[in-house]
């Protein structure tokens, strides 16, 4: 005979059946949350402390390359590092122009090689500057000679002393450029699913801006990641020996900066300035023979004023500025 359930039963078995439905969700819930995907073409090699420290590092290359290059071209240069980052050496081939300019640099006592790219308006601009030209950008493999990748070793291999210095906190190295030409002249370098670490940098030489980028593989930074785990910090107040104070001066003395003389000011409505024609007077804030600025780039250095120099204007200053500097 077939037992009949209870309502009260019924209600029981209904309650067990989701508590049981309850606890079979959980885990499968928990289990959702601790998964993490792992993309093992592109391994994550550095943690968040490491990547920090490669910054720290790259970032102090920068300030040193921008000083040494100003140096050596004698105009005002400018070199932000914009990210570090962990790619493929497929990756990274694949985000730089098949004209840019690829040095292959050894980095003892690490056994890899590294790659300093600089792209073709930055070693156009370099190259080109020191043979004196304007500064222009290669357009193919042919307009690299012989005298250009002398050219260009000579400049790379005096920006790897500031590189040496950027990494002399965690350990001494000794950075040789090996050869350099365009990327589509290069051999394979590295497997193409080689793990690297990529630093790119923005940089203005002049007039011309334009990219470049320090590729270093994974597997040579592996090898020193306990220096780079040791917490120190890179100190520069040490460094400021007088002997690298006065390389600096040295090589700041020959930059050339952009100067500019203000006669004066005023204010004009737009439709003052629309009805403007040849041989109208515009009055402005200062008297004959008063005092006028004088700037070097955007700061303002000292009052002066105007004159005769021979045959040319020229200007006598007449006291120094506190530095006030341009409005953005």
């Amino acid at each position: 005979m077939t037992e009949i359930l209870s309502n009260e039963e019924i209600n029981a078995l209904l309650g067990a059946y989701r508590a049981a439905e309850s606890l079979g969700k959980t885990p499968q819930k928990q289990a959702d949350q601790q998964v993490r995907l792992y993309d093992f073409a592109r391994p994550d090699k550095f943690s968040r402390e490491h990547i920090r420290t490669l910054h720290s590092i790259h970032n102090k290359y920068a300030a040193g390359f921008a000083v040494t290059l100003s140096g050596i071209l004698h105009v005002a240069v400018q070199a932000e590092l914009l990210s570090v980052d962990q790619v493929t050496y497929r990756e990274y081939c694949s985000s730089v122009p098949e004209n840019t300019l690829f040095c292959d640099v050894s980095l003892e006592p690490l056994t890899a090689t590294a790659i300093f790219e600089f792209n073709p308006s930055i070693a156009g601009a370099c190259i080109d500057g020191l043979t004196g030209g304007s500064g222009i950008a290669f357009s193919h493999e042919s307009d690299l000679t012989d005298i250009d990748r002398a050219i260009a070793v000579k400049i790379v291999d005096v920006l790897l002393r500031r590189y040496e210095e950027a990494w002399g906190q965690y350990i001494g190295l000794n950075a040789t450029v090996r050869e350099a030409d365009l990327r589509g002249s290069f051999n394979q370098i590295f497997l193409p699913t080689e793990p690297v670490l990529v630093c790119a940098y923005e940089v203005r030489v002049g007039q011309t801006t334009g990219m470049a980028s320090v590729c270093v593989p994974a597997s040579a930074i592996e090898a020193i990641l306990p220096n780079l785990s040791a917490g120190r910090t890179i100190s520069t107040a040490s460094r400021q020996t007088p002997a690298v104070i006065e390389a600096l001066q040295e090589s700041l003395d020959e930059v050339r900066m952009e100067c500019a003389a203000i006669l004066g000011r005023t204010t004009l409505t737009m439709g003052d300035i629309v009805s403007l024609h040849e041989g109208d007077v515009i009055r402005l804030d200062t008297s004959p023979g008063s005092e006028i600025e004088f700037w070097v780039g955007d700061k303002q250095t000292c009052f002066a004023v105007p004159g005769r120099a021979g045959r040319k204007l020229g200007l006598r200053v007449t006291r120094m500025s506190t530095g006030a500097k341009k409005a953005a």
